[in-house]
């Protein structure tokens, strides 16, 4: 991901901070501080740290959990809104996901649970005040909230992993979302008739767009599986010259780019569907296609798993790959959203 700065590496996953993060730790601090003092707004500060560093915690319990079925991870990238542990693959069978989404909550259990018990040994009571006793009810609060079925949320996978014991892997995850989706209604209803739960509504709406990204992708994964990515080019959009006008180009929804033929069926470059557009408003309709073809581009072998180059686009924010056979051009492979 862009716009990240790598703090660390633990249990051999890089643990790295989007450069947005600080918003959260700013807001909250001048919340308090315009409601209270400086001391608050160092309290607040300090209990939003602590509450991230459980959040971490919370991603290397997914972490660790999953790599006992093989699965590994990228790395853990913290946002404003929580933290993301990104693996290359999720668990095969249906319990193991289940296993994986609850370990993460279980750590922030664990986190309360501790924590309960040393107050209680300090005689500080659970409804008593301080930072520590409200670091343990933060992290039964984000173990129970993580618990609501419906994605990203880990209850929606342990939903969708208990759903997959009965039906095919993206029809249980279609339900899954369809539950999420009605919990999110929900959300955004409180929140409509009491203004003081506004925070439910950005939930609803990370609800509503987290249900349809697992979708797609469990989508996507079940219709590249096993295939080569030789067999998913495009044969529909034809291959153009570079001595092609910029006007002639069939430009249609779904087509991001189109190949320029070199010699002996060779590539000669790459003609994206934006920089087509730019140029024809830019009035340079007449020009060759050459002049703004790219030449720095994916480039994949046929017999390559068409999932790998899709994930590999998907997560480098690219929209096509260049297959080829040899030294002989085969075709587009695109990041379409129909996979």
């Amino acid at each position: 991901m862009r716009y990240t700065i790598g703090i660390g590496t633990y249990f051999g996953i890089p643990l790295k901070v989007h450069a947005t993060f600080p918003l959260i730790v700013l807001v909250y601090a001048a919340v308090a501080w315009r409601e209270g003092t400086s001391a608050d707004a160092l309290h607040t500060a300090l209990l939003v740290l602590g509450l991230f560093l459980c959040v971490v915690l919370h991603e290397l319990g997914h972490c660790l959990q999953a790599r006992r079925y093989g699965v590994r991870f990228r790395d853990i990238v913290l946002f404003p809104i929580g933290g993301v542990a990104r693996a290359e693959s999720i668990p095969d069978r249906p319990r193991h996901e289940i296993l994986v989404a609850l370990a993460g909550p279980a750590v922030n259990f664990l986190i309360a649970a501790t924590l309960f018990g040393v107050l209680a040994t300090l005689n500080i009571p659970p409804h008593g005040e301080g930072y520590w006793v409200e670091l343990a009810w933060a992290n039964l609060g984000l173990g129970v909230f993580n618990l609501v079925p419906a994605f990203p949320m880990d209850g929606g996978r342990v939903l969708r992993g208990a759903l997959a014991t009965r039906l095919p892997y993206l029809q249980a995850t279609r339900r899954a979302c369809a539950v999420g989706q009605l919990v999110a209604l929900g959300f955004a209803t409180i929140a409509f008739l009491d203004f003081s739960f506004a925070m439910l509504a950005v939930i609803a709406v990370l609800v509503f767009v987290g249900g349809m990204l697992e979708e797609r992708a469990i989508a996507a994964r079940v219709t590249l599986q096993g295939r080569r990515v030789g067999d998913l080019v495009d044969v529909k959009t034809p291959v153009l010259s570079a001595g092609d006008r910029v006007e002639s180009v069939p430009l249609r929804r779904g087509t991001p780019a189109f190949a320029l033929a070199g010699e002996a069926g060779s590539l000669e470059g790459v003609v994206v569907a934006s920089d087509v557009l730019r140029a024809l408003r830019d009035g340079r309709a007449a020009e060759p296609l050459g002049t703004i073809a790219r030449r720095d581009f994916p480039v994949a072998e046929a017999n390559t798993e068409a999932a790998r180059v899709y994930r590999y686009l998907r997560e480098s924010n690219k929209s096509y790959a260049a297959v080829v056979d040899g030294d002989r051009f085969v075709g587009l492979f695109h990041a379409a959203d129909g996979w």
